[in-house]
């Protein structure tokens, strides 16, 4: 046998026993799970296999100092010479290196006190064990505390991190929580068990640090660094192990703990702005690897390959002595896993930060509309198709789902056309029951379906419904939640395993009537309705245990977007609800589950989803003025305060629309005719909801559709609603002086602020970006009586009545304002298929007919009668503006087409009350009521005069 030198164990094997690597070990793992591996080749300094297997100790040895080292590395038999050589080096380096000796006597001490604290902890909780006194129990138990707290003091800087903060809290949680017991049994019973975690929990934490630190040097390095540190559902054998009993990396359960570490801090930091890339993170001895380092590291996603090195034939197979180690590489697999964990943690973190930004101003108009402008000014979920489109694409934690959906099995892509993954239907069905929240106050027979419902599926809404009485009967009845939680789940919370109430055995019958209908009895709670209409059980439940009168102030309660200070408690009965129907309608993990109903929720204020619910138009959400525009303004109108010209409150319902409205996405399969994200969220338009039948199409918006609609529709949009709300139109009042003489002086500078203002926020309020106008949507309204009403119709007919937009059914476009029918001016305002797509002009046209109707009143308060003269300089002041131009021969530059054209100013006229007919009928009149009376006064008098000889008396 050809000798070799000694092994040299790696810094990380040799730190087990206290010592320290030679600067020239070789850097291979040693860690072997069971088997000998990481064994290099001849001549290497490394070992042949033969070379692994355990010697006896009565019995020859072979190796010599070789051996030593094995026996070191394996935690062997040593003999006392080679523990006096390893002593006399650790204690020589601790001589030459102050700073080494200083860190290694100040562990020793922690861990000495650490000991002593833990034994004080067994005491004690043996000592709670032999008390009866409920007063000296919960003395002991405040020691416990105190023990487990100075514990996690001195560990502070080392074992705290972030991945395993959420443990350590558990343990004063416990103590907090038995605190308040009065039951000296349960507080024996979790004494006993709290102590035991304790001192398991950071004696494990001791010797996973007593090693030498080490760089990863691949995924799985990274994997394993999280099982040491994190609990113990990440361990192999487990439920989410990271690395397999093969020594393989479980990839989804990788991503499903990037995926728990984003739900960890977005919870603890609700009203915060959080950093993801540095919160994530994994502890090691002397720092921790933050999830931006390992993006930017590419070893870190590189994988753990075996490899046989030594004399090889050439087919590979070993012709003498051979040695296996690792080799690290890049692999494709590994690269595409990245990318999915980096738009995850990414968008989520921008959403939370979005969610925050927005609800802290929501209630301030003008710091809103700058906290608006900066959420969507970089495009950040639109500006490619690997961002909002690969939201609604994710997969679950599933090797399948993430084989097909992040590795991209194209075979099986083009065979089975699947084009998105659990996680995204969720999340399209989750966008669309919070778009839709407001018909939760639905009736039972409202137009076109209740869309929320629509959105859950027949499924999924028996499961929220039965989700919503679940949480309210087990929080009622705490004492027997698990007769209540079996009954659901077991039984009702799936359609297909309804069973009659007279099918259930004789014990959980009586046991559940009796729990709800003898001890919550009601006329309103039938708990027959529990088999039968979920739905209407839920509500009852509501109404018995919140003190609510009737269903529909359930359903009003339900809706958590439509008071400004709404009940947590309601909110998170809502969340947990929505977050158990998708479990069930895509078969998710309750993780799963949760993750992706924070991820919806936290997008909804942003979007504009709250505001289009706030079914009272109460405004604390301050874009609600922009979507409810008419509701808040009649709102105003009963004593609150200024609602603007009041002519026009009818005329104009909304002033603009959402973020799932207003902009465009361009589908591959159609790119000729443009869709909003909400049709494709619903596979369908106005009211068609299809999640079901139609997965999300390929589809890109615009690089800066967010921006656009941002910076043009919205923010112009507050501009118009402060002129409409608060500046009484267009105050044509201060457009006329009368001098000394009693004559009409017109002040064009006066005017032009309506051009440069007015009619420059509208236009790109409505215009820029271009509005899908023709397309159904769905919206609610109240009628006369203060009802509310949900209805589906074009989106024009929904924002404005029919002066403005004309009628819905008006194929031909001759009815409303129709201020593009010039196309050979205005051609740019419609789309290829002859819709329009340009409003602005309408809606400008409209409020001028309007306010001249005002000033066209007789004795209106706040307004002057305007008559012929009057209308004529106004006419004459838009003519002067062109709506396009021509050069002559001789330079000279003549307006080809006014503003607005004769037919377009009859159209303003009639609406005005100011038609040329009726202005000259009137100054007919006034003309001939004044000749009239003249002729009277001067008869008068040549009567008075005969009669006295005067002129009518002094």
């Amino acid at each position: 046998m050809k000798e070799q030198e000694p092994i040299r164990p790696s810094e990380k094997d040799l730190t087990k026993t206290g010592e320290s690597s030679y600067s020239d070990t070789r850097d291979f793992d040693m860690e072997d799970k069971g088997e000998r591996q990481n064994i290099g080749p001849e001549g290497s300094g490394a070992l042949r296999p033969e070379q692994t297997e355990k010697k006896d100790p009565s019995g020859p040895q072979e190796g010599g100092e070789l051996e030593s080292g094995l026996n070191n590395i394996t935690g062997g038999e040593q003999d006392d010479d080679d523990k006096k050589i390893r002593e006399g080096r650790r204690k020589e380096r601790q001589r030459n290196d102050p700073l080494d000796r200083e860190y290694q006597e100040k562990k020793e001490r922690e861990r000495e006190l650490i000991g002593v604290y833990q034994e004080d902890i067994r005491v004690i909780a043996d000592k709670i064990a032999r008390l009866d006194d409920l007063g000296s129990i919960k003395e002991e138990l405040e020691k416990l505390l105190k023990h487990t707290e100075r514990i996690r003091d001195i560990n502070k800087n080392e074992y705290e991190r972030k991945g395993s903060y959420d443990e350590q809290r558990s343990f004063s949680d416990v103590v907090d929580a038995l605190r308040g017991s009065q039951n000296p049994l349960e507080i024996k019973g979790e004494a006993a068990v709290l102590a035991e975690k304790v001192i398991k929990y950071y004696s494990e934490k001791s010797k996973a640090k007593e090693r030498r630190e080490e760089i990863p040097k691949c995924l799985e390095d990274l994997a394993e660094l999280i099982m040491e540190t994190e609990q113990d559902k990440w361990k192999t054998g487990n439920e989410y192990e990271l690395i397999n009993e093969k020594g393989e990396l479980v990839q989804e359960n990788f991503l499903a703990w990037i995926r728990s570490r984003i739900v960890y801090y977005r919870e603890q930091n609700p009203d915060e702005e959080i950093n993801l890339f540095s919160m994530i993170s994994i502890p090691m001895l002397y720092r921790s690897i933050s999830f931006g380092e390992m993006y930017d590291t590419p070893r870190y996603f590189m994988k753990r390959i075996p490899k046989i090195a030594g004399e090889m034939s050439e087919k590979g197979e070993p012709t003498g002595e051979t040695a296996t180690y690792w080799d690290y590489k890049r692999e494709d697999v590994y690269e595409k896993l990245k990318e999915q964990i980096f738009y995850e943690v990414w968008l989520s973190q921008k959403s939370h930060i979005f969610d925050v930004k927005y609800r802290t101003v929501m209630g301030i108009e003008d710091q809103l509309q700058k906290a608006i402008a900066e959420i969507h000014y970089f495009n950040v979920f639109t500006k490619t198709k690997d961002r909002l489109l690969r939201l609604l694409k994710f997969p679950k934690i599933d090797k399948d789902e993430l084989d097909l959906f992040i590795n991209k099995d194209e075979s099986r892509l083009a065979k089975e056309g699947v084009r998105q993954g659990s996680l995204g239907k969720a999340m399209r069905r989750l966008l669309l029951s919070y778009y839709y929240m407001s018909e939760i106050e639905a009736p039972e027979d409202v137009q076109g379906g209740n869309m929320f419902e629509k959105a859950l599926n027949d499924k999924g809404k028996d499961r929220f419904y039965g989700s919503i009485a679940l949480q309210l009967l087990a929080g009622k009845y705490k004492d027997k939640a698990d007769i209540v939680e079996h009954e659901f789940k077991s039984r009702h919370l799936d359609p297909k395993e309804k069973k009659d109430f007279s099918l259930m055995d004789d014990e959980n019958r009586d046991r559940f009537f009796s729990l709800i209908k003898d001890q919550a009895a009601s006329d309103n709670l039938n708990v027959n309705d529990f088999y039968g209409d979920r739905k209407k059980f839920a509500l009852d439940v509501y109404s018995k245990f919140r003190g609510v009168e009737t269903d529909k102030k359930a359903k009003e309660a339900l809706n958590i977007y439509n008071a400004p200070k709404k009940d947590q408690f309601i909110i998170s009965l809502v969340n947990d609800a929505l977050a158990e129907t998708v479990r069930g309608t895509e078969n998710l993990s309750s993780d799963d589950a949760k993750y992706i109903q924070a991820f919806a929720y936290s997008m909804t204020y942003w979007t504009g989803i709250s505001a289009r619910n706030d079914t009272k138009a109460i405004g604390f959400d301050k874009w609600s003025n922009l979507q409810n525009t008419k509701d808040y303004r009649l709102r105003q109108a009963r004593g609150r305060g200024i609602l603007g010209e009041i002519f026009t409150v009818f005329g104009i319902k909304r002033l603009g629309v959402n973020f799932w409205e207003g902009i465009k996405g361009e589908k591959d399969s159609d790119p000729s005719h443009p869709v909003s994200l909400l049709e494709l969220l619903q596979g369908g338009e106005g009211d068609k909801i299809d999640i079901e039948g139609k997965e999300i199409e390929e589809f890109e918006c615009e690089g800066y559709a967010q921006r656009q609609f941002a910076v043009d529709h919205i923010l112009n949009g507050f501009k118009v609603f402060n002129f409409v709300l608060r500046e009484h139109g267009m105050n044509f009042d201060k457009l006329f002086t009368v001098d000394q003489y009693g004559r009409l002086h017109f002040d064009p500078k006066e005017a032009d602020k309506i051009m440069t203002s007015v009619w420059h926020d509208i236009r790109y309020t409505f215009d820029l970006p271009e509005l899908l106008w023709q397309k159904n949507e769905r919206a609610w309204w109240t009628d006369e009586k203060g009802n509310l009403v949900f209805g589906t119709s074009k989106l024009k007919n929904l924002m404005f009545s029919e002066e403005i937009a004309g009628k819905e059914d008006d194929s031909k476009g001759e009815t409303g304002m129709r201020m593009f029918d010039r196309k050979d001016i205005f051609g740019d305002a419609y789309y290829k298929d002859g819709t329009l797509k340009q409003m602005g002009r309408n809606v400008f046209g409209y409020i001028i007919g309007k306010e001249l109707y005002a000033h066209r009143q007789w004795k209106v308060p706040g307004y002057t009668r305007f008559r012929m003269g009057t209308i004529e300089l106004i006419q004459q002041y838009f003519a002067k503006f062109p709506a396009k131009i021509e050069e002559t021969e001789g330079g000279n530059v003549v307006i080809s087409a006014p503003f607005f054209s004769k037919d377009e100013w009859k159209r303003i006229a009639k609406i005005g009350n100011a038609s040329s007919g009726k202005l000259w009928a009137e100054e007919t009149r006034y003309g001939v009521l004044g000749g009239l009376a003249a002729g009277v006064t001067a008869g008068a008098k040549q009567f008075f005069k005969s009669l006295t000889g005067s002129s009518g008396g002094k």
